[in-house]
């Protein structure tokens, strides 16, 4: 199967919980599971974005690998992901599209 694996390994999470996922026009929505869970994802263009549920100061630190049909780490993997809620009880974090080849 043509298709990269993704996973979240998590340092700090908000108190209320937290979203992960990858959207694309062409194959959909993916969320990614919890801490530690990979979960398989097609080559396409993605926006990755994450929601943030919690109190004032609350953060989400952690680090997206992503790795090839081989096993191997992406050149941009991982994504490190530091965001925190200094408003309101939510938060939405975004960050450009990312293209995953086809291998």
């Amino acid at each position: 199967m043509n298709s990269y694996t993704i996973e979240f390994k998590a340092d700090l999470t908000p108190s209320q919980g937290y979203q992960i996922s990858f959207d694309s026009m062409h194959t959909g929505h993916f969320m990614v599971p919890d801490n530690h869970t990979p979960f398989k994802i097609k080559p396409g263009t993605y926006k990755l974005t994450w929601e943030l549920e919690g109190v004032i100061g609350d953060r989400l630190t952690g680090e997206l690998i992503i790795k090839d049909r081989y096993n191997n780490p992406v050149s941009f993997s991982p994504i490190k992901i530091n965001d925190s809620i200094y408003e309101n009880n939510y938060k939405i974090g975004a960050l450009a599209p990312i293209t995953f080849p086809e291998q």
